[in-house]
């Protein structure tokens, strides 16, 4: 067997904390962009428009020890009876993949350190996204999975004063492929991106992180299709008035600013590193490993990654930084062999 020899230097890395997402997408007017988005939207009939005025349908409903789901008085109403209990009914399933929902949610009773929330993209085994808010002025955007939430978007602020009894908030979301857009009474309030889940359906939740006896209502649920079966935006009509040509609107992501990007990359290369290293000490906080594929070494105050075997992928790991969003950056020299070799950095690297 012919044996391969690729040799790679690892000379500096970097890790920064990265905040990119919400200024850059920001900078470019991607909040803009969505408002105009939901207003076309609004202009048209919904997929699905929910106003709870029947039987429950396709939503669950049901009395239980420590809470209760049901439909009532034109409502669809969620009772938290025991602290720190999330709860959550499930809706219809068939809804768009990509899409823009949005739900009127009413605080009726208990503590004002509650939430409130809209699931989408739910799965069969219950993981989906959920959004939520709270009546003491904070909102989350978080992922129910089987072995609890795990938060996307982390507790923040709205800057609003508390909600009161009979008053509505209205939480949408929009939802295009992996772009998740969050917005509370027609206000974009973060723009999110994760991959999980690309389809599912829909479900209202609630929770009693300050004590039992939450009571919460919704209303009006609608639900858009961001795109039409044959892939673009539809049109809006109004009978008896020709429908004027429409210009698709770009992504917000469509034409990216080289010179936005340049001037967010400076300011972050400007902040403290979060973790630095440039080999000339070794603190043996990188794996070094010798097997019959490749080995790892630490010399000329470099990292060594040689690669002695065919379709063999060899790595050396680090127990340092693990932010979740992050600028990393690192100097490599090819030392021998093929150029077709590969040479890269492994990310988000799980247990």
């Amino acid at each position: 067997m012919q044996r391969l020899r690729f040799t790679l230097l690892l000379i500096g890395a970097t890790v920064l904390s990265l905040a990119l997402g919400n200024s850059l997408l920001h900078a470019q007017g991607g909040a803009d962009y969505i408002l105009r988005e939901v207003a076309r939207l609004h202009a048209l009939p919904p997929a699905l428009h929910e106003q709870f005025r029947l039987a429950p349908g396709a939503w669950e409903v049901g009395d239980h020890d420590d809470y209760a789901l049901a439909v009532d008085a034109g409502a669809y109403h969620i009772r938290v009876d025991a602290a720190d209990k999330l709860v959550w009914g499930t809706g219809p399933d068939d809804v768009p993949a990509d899409l823009y929902a949005e739900v009127d949610a009413f605080y009726v009773a208990g503590p004002l350190d509650n939430s409130f929330g809209l699931g989408f993209r739910r799965q069969a085994n219950g993981d989906m996204y959920l959004f939520s808010a709270s009546s003491d002025g904070f909102y989350r955007l978080a992922k129910v999975t089987q072995t609890g939430l795990a938060e996307i978007v982390p507790w923040k602020a709205t800057g609003w004063p508390a909600a009161e009894a009979g008053n509505a908030t209205r939480l949408g979301v929009f939802a295009a492929g992996p772009e998740i857009s969050l917005l509370i009474d027609g206000e974009v309030v973060e723009m999110a991106w994760d991959d999980s889940y690309a389809a599912g359906g829909v479900a209202l939740a609630a929770s009693a992180p300050g004590g039992p006896g939450v009571a919460v209502a919704f209303d009006d649920l609608a639900v858009w299709p961001l795109r039409d079966e044959a892939g673009t935006a539809p049109e809006s009509s109004t009978p008896g008035k020709p429908t004027p040509a429409v210009t698709p609107t770009p992504a917000p992501h469509a034409m990216t600013d080289p010179a936005a990007v340049a001037a967010r990359l400076a300011a972050i290369r400007a902040e403290p590193r979060e973790f630095a290293d440039d080999f000339r000490r070794d603190a043996g906080r990188w794996a070094l490993i010798e097997t019959d594929g490749g080995v790892t070494t630490r010399t000329d105050q470099a990292l060594r990654i040689e690669v002695s075997e065919p379709d063999t992928l060899v790595w050396s790991s680090n127990d340092g930084a693990r932010p979740a969003d992050f600028l990393i950056e690192a100097d490599a020299t090819l030392v021998e062999g093929e150029p077709a070799g590969e040479m890269g950095i492994i990310f988000r690297q799980q247990d």
